[in-house]
């Protein structure tokens, strides 16, 4: 249906589970205009709107959400905005490109074009130098295995530039760099990063099974979704995900802080997981048992930052558009202010 503004007031409501509505939203952070999302469900003009609804304002905006409405087919509310909110910030994102290639990266760098969101790729070289925070509130890596992202090309195999990987230098300053409030976010295989070298209480127990005693390949999966986390706004409580050569995790709080003393404390919190029974829609899975009740997105405080682990492809080959809301509402999540400012 052709896009639509109804109503009267200050500001303008879009809907969090449309996908177009995320290249409205570059859109007005590009241009100077406030974006926040509601904490905290609320009512203009008899309905009811979830948490998670965007909520814009501004000089000019009335003009804008307009011309937003009718190009990408928005259906927008106007009217007085709840107090409870999260400001977004204009996004500094970093997308990790490995000079090994990686079809994943490519694809994800497709996506964010696609959506508007403004990045910078940023190869070994530039996280080997450190002071990302300088630079960047979030950084990115998609499903990259770990070999790949710490070693990358062999020595005298390619010309110098293009040899080695992120190496012992480029992990001390991504762990420098979460520490400092910086969000990273490890896609599916990258995730075996975080669980090895930042010691979080995760661990993937798919490691440690046979092919008899499970396999899943490309598989497309059920996971129940907290839908109050603001990574999850926008989504219904289940969802379907692509595992596919993915990670099984299981809490292992044994493992929290062993060589990263100052950061024995997390506070994990679970967006997504498999439930207690058979998760399997479509494909071939044997072993179901191992997934009943695991994390499946965890959400981590590290020091003053964020790591966002995904055990799943939420953009496998820009087709998964069920779960592109869940990567899209972590990019803006980690720097976004919360506050209970008066009312706009």
């Amino acid at each position: 249906p052709a896009g639509t503004v109804k109503g009267e007031g200050p500001g303008f409501i879009l809907d969090h589970s449309v996908l177009d509505s995320f290249k409205a939203v570059n859109r007005l952070l590009a241009e100077g205009y406030g974006v926040r999302w509601a904490t905290q469900s609320f009512s203009v003009e008899g309905k009811e709107y979830p948490a998670g609804s965007i909520l814009v304002s501004g000089s000019g905006i009335a003009r804008k959400v307009r011309s937003l409405a009718e190009e990408f087919s928005l259906q927008i509310q106007a009217g007085r905005s709840p107090r409870d909110s999260m400001e977004l910030k204009p996004l500094k994102l970093g997308l990790y490109q490995p000079w090994t290639a990686d079809m994943d990266e490519g694809w994800t760098r497709w996506i964010f074009d696609t959506w508007e969101f403004p990045y910078s790729v940023i190869h070994n070289e530039d996280i080997r130098s450190g002071r990302l925070r300088k630079n960047f509130d979030v950084i990115t890596l998609t499903s990259i295995p770990l070999r790949r992202i710490m070693e990358g090309h062999k020595e005298g195999t390619v010309p110098p530039p293009y040899a080695g990987g992120i190496g012992n230098q480029g992990l001390a300053a991504l762990l420098e760099f979460v520490k400092d409030g910086g969000t990273l976010i490890t896609l599916n295989a990258s995730a075996e990063l975080a669980l090895t070298h930042f010691n979080l209480p995760l661990k993937n127990v798919a490691d440690d099974l046979s092919p008899m005693e499970f396999y899943c390949p490309s598989t497309i999966l059920k996971v129940n979704v907290d839908t109050t986390h603001p990574i999850a706004y926008g989504m219904e409580e289940t969802a379907a995900v692509m595992f596919n050569e993915s990670p099984v995790f299981a809490l292992n709080p044994e493992k929290a802080g062993s060589a990263v003393p100052e950061s024995s404390s997390f506070n994990l919190k679970v967006v997504a997981r498999y439930p207690e029974s058979n998760p399997f829609m479509s494909g071939f899975l044997k072993g179901e048992k191992v997934f009943y009740n695991r994390p499946a997105l965890v959400d981590v405080s590290f020091g003053k930052g964020k790591i966002i682990i995904f055990g799943f492809r939420p953009q496998n080959r820009a087709q998964t558009q069920g779960t592109f809301k869940l990567l899209f509402n972590s990019l803006y999540y980690g720097p976004a202010v919360t506050s209970t400012a008066s009312a706009k």
